[in-house]
């Protein structure tokens, strides 16, 4: 299960499963969805799993053919190239599911507390929505110039 509410932290941080997800292809639940125990899903979701899904990452880029394709494409280089980037990689690639009915809420945050580099920040976060996104059905909100604050919080996984 992914978590984005004040038990993010723990959540993530403990889980091998989030952990071990970035060179490989995870599902990750909707708060809602999973079992009782935390192991499957649901009754009422397993006939139902697509709607359980609150994320798919976070490899998409390294181990989907397609994804790559697009993650590298012209198009994507020629709109972080206009912003100044040279030489870009991706780092990290998801899908997130904004499920009707089910899913925790996502609270204020910055993207940065997870793409986090040093000595200086050298990650760009891009959202791309693959359906029109509108006020009534959930779009992403964002504070005009956040992106130049410094970073509040970071992630760090320690061993």
């Amino acid at each position: 299960m992914f978590r984005t509410d004040a038990k993010q932290e723990k959540a993530q941080g403990s889980s091998d499963y989030f952990l071990d997800s970035a060179d490989r292809i995870h599902f990750f639940t909707a708060v809602g969805a999973a079992a009782a125990d935390g192991v499957g899903l649901r009754p009422s979701y397993r006939s139902r799993k697509a709607e359980a899904l609150n994320k798919v990452g976070h490899a998409l880029h390294l181990r989907d053919a397609v994804f790559r394709g697009y993650s590298n494409s012209a198009k994507l280089r020629e709109l972080v190239g206009a912003l100044g980037w040279v030489s870009p990689v991706v780092p990290q690639s998801m899908y997130i599911f904004k499920q009707a009915g089910i899913g925790g809420e996502v609270t204020s945050h910055q993207d940065s507390t997870f793409l986090f580099t040093t000595p200086r920040q050298t990650c760009l976060g891009l959202w791309l929505a693959l359906e029109d996104a509108t006020l009534t059905n959930g779009c992403l909100w964002v504070r005009p110039g956040s992106h130049h604050e410094p970073v509040r919080r970071a992630f760090v996984r320690q061993p």
